[in-house]
């Protein structure tokens, strides 16, 4: 598996794991219909595992959700997300496990595709936003270096806030000198993900195609 590969499946990992957590209030664990929280469960792709988390959250409170009930609701939430059209719009959420339908390579093939799409999105909105994160450091630094200067152009400071002034000139000075490196290693980095993402897309608007999705 190839370090991109590696990438986009780090992402549906974390994604699928983080939408397995279950944090539920007292009130939600008493009032809770388990069946129709199992029936959307079910339309997720959540495995029988998804009840667990419910157990030990509820479990605070002394409280017992019903897992007849849940899975009565998830066993028909699974009938509409076995399908290309359900497991092709959980997988473009980072949710589901094609193998609840049993081993299907189509719906195996669809969630391997718009899943990879959906997790190169993710990865090129952090991407991008780190990029910005960068450019306001960049601008920040900049700022407080002309600021720290004019500081020190001063006669009139202590020896404390003259101390302070170099330090944060310092590093500011650091990071500016830093920052066409970060700037080159981020933009190859948007661009190495764009361009698999464009890739993911073509397979994606084919997986379309085909399916009527």
């Amino acid at each position: 598996m190839g370090s991109r590969n590696k990438t986009w499946w780090r992402a549906i990992v974390v994604a699928l794991l983080l939408s397995s957590c279950a944090t539920m209030s007292e009130e939600e664990c008493r009032i809770t219909n388990w069946n129709a929280r199992g029936q959307a469960d079910g339309q997720n792709g959540a495995a029988v595992g998804r009840f667990q988390n419910y157990t030990k959250a509820c479990s605070r409170y002394s409280i017992a959700p019903d897992f007849t009930a849940w899975e009565a609701g998830r066993q028909r939430g699974l009938e509409r997300y076995c399908t290309p059209q359900g497991v092709y719009a959980a997988a473009r959420r980072l949710s589901g496990n094609p193998g609840e339908c049993g081993f299907d390579p189509t719906l195996n093939r669809i969630f391997r595709v718009a899943s990879r799409y959906a997790a190169l999105e993710r990865e090129l909105f952090d991407a991008r936003r780190d990029y910005d994160s960068l450019l306001r450091s960049f601008d920040f630094d900049r700022r407080n270096a002309r600021v720290q200067r004019r500081r020190l152009s001063r006669d009139d400071l202590s020896d404390k806030d003259r101390r302070d002034a170099e330090r944060s000139l310092e590093n500011s000075e650091a990071d500016l000198d830093a920052f066409p490196f970060r700037q080159q290693d981020a933009l190859f980095r948007l661009s190495d993900i764009e361009r698999t993402r464009d890739r993911a897309q073509f397979e994606l608007f084919e997986l379309e195609r085909e399916f009527g999705l």
